[in-house]
């Protein structure tokens, strides 16, 4: 005879379709429904399938990138785990953008009890490559299309003039705030370093520390490297693989 699901798994789960719910929603926000049905309705999902698969083979690399940071710091996780809680955060971020760093943080802490300051650390490393690879993209290009580049950079230019002169006196102020605050905190550093939450957010930063410096420590270099090869090449079929998806966009060649 099969278990009755109590009522607190129960409210559970429908605490987190309201929230999925929720997620939908601020991601269509404002969007017209006539017109997203007749654009659904002319589109060919032949590519909206294949680009649907591109991006969750992207979430199935990135989970398991994920997993070889953790191996160093004696965690080996679940497969399903890390993917599953990359996707979540995925779904954060169509809300809040940058909110899934936390929700894939926290949905794999509840899965692998694995600490948070750990997890952060890893998810900063990966922040770290995905910049160098954004930055070999950028370079790509800039080398394949230097013309059309250069076109719209000076197309740019009149925009970035005038909002300079209203950024200059917001970035001295942060610039002068945040060398007082450090110029405060060396100077106080021994009556707060002995108190009991900032024993606690210096031992948070180490195990953030450690879960940034895996990197170093990966057990398998290459295929850490082959993941994050593939992360990429999934994202780039995941947008160009839409864009046959509409009449509007065929035409766009690789």
């Amino acid at each position: 005879m099969s278990k009755r699901p109590s009522t607190r798994s129960i409210v559970q789960y429908l605490v987190f379709v309201g929230i999925g719910g929720v997620l939908l929603y601020l991601a269509f926000k404002g969007n017209d429904p006539k017109q997203m049905w007749a654009d659904l309705q002319r589109a060919n999902y032949q590519w909206v399938f294949m680009g649907m698969l591109c991006g969750y083979a992207a979430f199935v690399f990135r989970g398991l990138r994920w997993r070889l940071l953790l191996a160093p710091s004696g965690y080996e996780t679940r497969v399903g785990s890390a993917i599953n809680s990359v996707a979540v955060g995925y779904l954060a971020n169509l809300a809040v953008p940058r909110l899934g760093e936390v929700t894939r943080c926290t949905a794999m802490h509840k899965a692998e009890d694995v600490p948070v300051d750990t997890l952060l650390g890893t998810v900063l490393a990966e922040r770290v490559i995905d910049l160098l690879m954004l930055g070999l993209c950028f370079l790509l290009v800039l080398g394949l299309k230097f013309d059309d580049f250069m076109l719209l950079a000076n197309q740019g230019g009149d925009s970035l003039e005038s909002s300079g002169g209203h950024m200059g006196p917001w970035a001295l102020g942060a610039a002068a705030v945040l060398g007082a605050a450090l110029v405060l905190a060396y100077t106080t550093r021994r009556k707060w370093i002995d108190l009991p939450i900032s024993r606690k957010v210096i031992a948070f930063l180490k195990g953030v520390g450690t879960g940034l410096l895996s990197v170093a420590r990966v057990k398998k270099p290459v295929l850490f490297i082959a993941y994050t090869l593939l992360i990429w090449l999934m994202y780039f079929l995941m947008s160009y693989l839409y864009f046959f998806c509409l009449p509007e966009t065929v035409h766009l060649h690789f």
